[in-house]
């Protein structure tokens, strides 16, 4: 970096005057306030160790004294009289101990020192919490408990065994006033730190007592800043933000006693700055004066020289920091020398030359925020509209099932009427058929419009392959006999291994598949082969590997790429010749994606098509990250336990199933069809209802509907639980919904629900549930 010459001249002055006594004056200024402060600093820090020592000590010995006179024989024989006088004796031999009591199991006094024996108290009264004395009742002799500080004292627990030292027969129970650990912080300070001051701290950052502020150096100290700006055992100057006073401040943690702490308390001491530094101070100040004494000289006598043979340089240097700080406003130096003029006609040029460059980025730079505010516009109503479809999608979902849950109920009821004709039952079976194929479909839309607003989950749990084959090979093997053609399975792995991925999403895939596989398959067969790919490199990585092949239609070369498309069948004009909405192997292609799998289609029109698969998976014993599906909680697995024993509790009768739905179709679908199965009925269309009828009847089940007026299917399940009547709290729920998201159904288990089943109900589904809680 390169000088100006009136700077080298003042620089130079400053260099043979005052240069030399400021080095030395920093030098010795620095060094001795170091070492003060430093020798200060291990003062304060061993003087509060010690102090933490004897609070940390006098709570041990009592707890040592309290423990030894829990194994006293006179509180087994259980003479009021007699315990009394033994605690005022103890209290007369034990310094150490100010206050006792003695309570039975259940809290109540039966004997209390001093002037405390006077009327029956209970164990509040020596400020505890039913937590800690309950804890002290199911303890071991000899166990010491301590209760947090409550108002202005504390206290410490033993339990008192019988002779056995196994049945806990009382509680005995001595307290601190913290008026205690105050006068001792004050007899300690006087001593130690006279012109200090000293806090202790709780685990919660309250204080809980501290010593006097001097009378002669009232200062100030920022508590809340100290808790947060010391760690540990630990000395460091503080400013207070209040008064900008500095303090050396020192801080000890309890946990340095390791096993023999007793509380989790921080000992915090502190002293001024100022009162510790004063005999530096004037020192300081003399070499301070001197310094800037000599500065001011220097500095006179260097400007008054420069200025007057450096004056044209300095306009000209005001003139290039003008063009660096304001450019629009730079103005040509007026009759400088030629040498300077020079410079200052080159700045001026470069001046206009720039704010042109200037202006012409900053139209650009609106140009471009105007184009990303238009992008970011465009790209938020896209959001909007894919949440919107989402939610559309998710409402019509709910509204449609409403209705076909009672198309479908009543399709399975009359199913089991065996009085029907061939023809009515085969009527019936159409009408179920088309039923169930308009449920896929709503669940096929909506699974897409979750994959496409990236709002599928992947729910990672551990499972065997027969969890995924098992079903789709036994539907479709009925689908390929009813058509007469082939199925063939061939598994080369062990079916029963246990993985870790998505058997939900896994087994749709491969349903997906096969179901396109038969359906566009008229004569010949379909086929399975399934296998797992090991990895040499991680073992515990595995791909599973299928394939299905058929010997349909084939698909021609230039259609095989549309088929992962949306809505698309390759035959879909007006005369197609296979129904569907074309959603399947979209789904397929997107859940693979997300399972970070493969997927690859061969296909010969006339010939048939291959579809292989590959999925990776996680062998059930290497390390994986928890599952992220619905956490199980508590109230939901003791009313499962419960709720289960409650149903099978009298089997002399049918069970009696209370419904819950303010749909009065859906309630006579269900009820009918309870009927058939055997089981006995009532029903609700309100909450509040419902709860009247738990009341006054016995029943054996709840079932009911989420959605529903005044109190929703959550709301009445939480009531439920909450009821102090065992009876009703722990009986059976199974919860119906025809919102099919993951969310709604986890919100409805963790409210309380036993199960939970969508709509439309499937009878064999229904049955199976009722049969598991039997």
């Amino acid at each position: 970096m390169k000088l100006s010459l009136r700077t080298r001249l003042v620089v130079f002055g400053l260099l043979t005057t005052i240069t030399p006594l400021v080095f030395l004056s920093v030098i010795y200024i620095r060094n001795a306030s170091k070492t003060l402060e430093e020798n200060i600093s291990e003062n304060i820090e061993n003087n509060s160790l010690s102090l933490a020592g004897n609070l940390n000590d006098l709570i041990e010995q009592r707890s040592r004294e309290l423990k030894l006179l829990t194994q006293a024989d006179v509180f087994e024989e259980g003479n009021r009289v007699q315990i009394t006088q033994f605690l005022n004796e103890a209290i007369e031999e034990s310094p150490d101990i100010s206050e006792l009591y003695f309570f039975d199991l259940e809290g109540r006094s039966i004997a209390l020192s001093g002037s405390l024996n006077k009327d029956e108290i209970d164990f509040s009264a020596a400020k505890i919490s039913e937590a800690l004395f309950l804890q002290a009742t199911k303890s071991k002799q000899g166990e010491i408990f301590r209760s947090n500080i409550n108002q202005d004292s504390f206290s410490i627990l033993s339990p008192v065994t019988d002779d056995s030292n196994l049945n806990v027969i009382g509680v005995l129970v001595t307290s601190i006033r913290t008026a205690l650990i105050k006068e001792i912080i004050e007899d300690f300070r006087q001593s130690r730190l006279p012109e200090g001051k000293i806090i202790v701290f709780d685990s919660f950052g309250k204080a809980i007592a501290s010593s006097n502020i001097p009378a002669n150096r009232p200062h100030s100290l920022d508590t809340d800043r100290i808790q947060s700006e010391t760690d540990h055992v630990s000395s460091e100057i503080l400013t207070n933000e209040s008064n900008g006073e500095k303090n050396f401040v020192t801080r000890v943690d309890f946990d340095l006693f390791g096993s023999a702490k007793t509380y989790d308390w921080t000992l915090v001491s502190s002293l001024p700055r100022e009162v510790a530094l004063a005999p530096l101070r004037e020192a300081n100040m003399t070499f301070i004066i001197i310094t800037i004494l000599a500065g001011l000289l220097a500095i006179i006598g260097a400007i008054w020289t420069a200025y007057t043979y450096t004056d044209p340089l300095v306009r000209a240097t005001r003139m290039a920091k003008q063009f660096a700080d304001d450019i629009k406003s730079i103005e040509p130096l007026e009759n400088p020398p030629h040498e300077v003029k020079v410079l200052s006609d080159a700045l001026m040029s470069a001046a206009g030359q720039i704010i042109s460059k200037t202006n012409n980025i900053e139209m650009a730079r609106k140009e471009a925020i105007r184009s990303k505010a238009e992008t970011e516009k465009a790209l938020e109503k896209a959001e909007i509209a894919s949440e919107s479809k989402t939610t559309f999608l998710a409402v019509m979902s709910h509204e449609v099932r409403t209705p076909l849950n009672a198309i479908l109920g009543v399709a399975q009821i009359l199913e089991l009427d065996q009085s029907l004709s061939p023809d009515a039952l085969g009527h019936i079976k159409m009408l179920k058929t088309a039923g169930q194929n308009l449920l896929q479909i709503l669940s096929d839309v909506l699974d897409l419009a979750q994959i496409e607003s990236n709002k599928l989950e992947i729910q990672t749990s551990a499972f065997d392959l027969n969890e995924v084959f098992a079903p789709v090979v036994d539907i479709h093997k009925l689908l390929c006999d009813e058509k007469k053609i082939q199925f063939n399975v061939a598994y080369e792995c062990d079916m029963d291994a246990t993985f870790i991925g998505d058997a939900l999403r896994t087994r749709q895939i491969l349903w997906n598949i096969v179901s396109n596989a038969v359906k566009f398959t008229l004569k010949g067969s379909v086929s399975i082969h399934a296998s797992i790919a090991e990895n040499e490199k991680f073992p515990q990585i595995c791909e599973l590997m299928f394939t299905v092949s058929d010997t349909g239609v084939g698909i021609p070369r230039a259609d095989q790429s549309r088929v992962f498309e949306s809505f698309i069948q390759v035959d879909s004009g007006k005369s197609r010749s296979f129904e569907g909405t074309g959603l399947g192997l979209a789904i397929v292609k997107n859940l693979i994606e997300l399972l970070d799998g493969k997927i690859k289609l061969v296909s010969e029109p006339q010939v048939g098509t291959i579809v292989s698969v590959s999925l990776p998976l996680k062998r059930s014993g290497s390390s994986i990250p928890a599952p992220f599906n619905r956490q199980e909680n508590s109230t939901n697995q003791e009313s499962e336990k419960s709720g289960a024993k409650q149903l099978q509790s009298d089997k002399t009768r049918a069970p009696y199933v209370l419904i819950v739905d303010d749909n009065a179709l859906n309630l006579k679908v269900l009820r009918d069809l309870l009927v058939e199965l055997g089981y006995s009925c009532t029903i609700a269309e309100r909450g509040d209802t419902a709860l009247e009828v738990l009341s006054n009847k016995s029943i054996d089940l709840v079932i009911l509907d989420e959605h529903m007026p005044s109190m929703s299917g959550r709301e009445l399940t939480r009531t439920i639980r909450s009821k102090s009547d065992s009876r009703i709290a722990n009986i059976p729920i199974i919860g119906l919904t025809a919102d099919v998201l993951a969310a709604n159904k986890n919100a409805m288990l963790n409210a309380g629900m036993n199960t939970v089943l969508n709509k439309p109900l499937d009878k064999d589904q229904l049955t199976s549930v009722l049969q598991s809680l039997q």
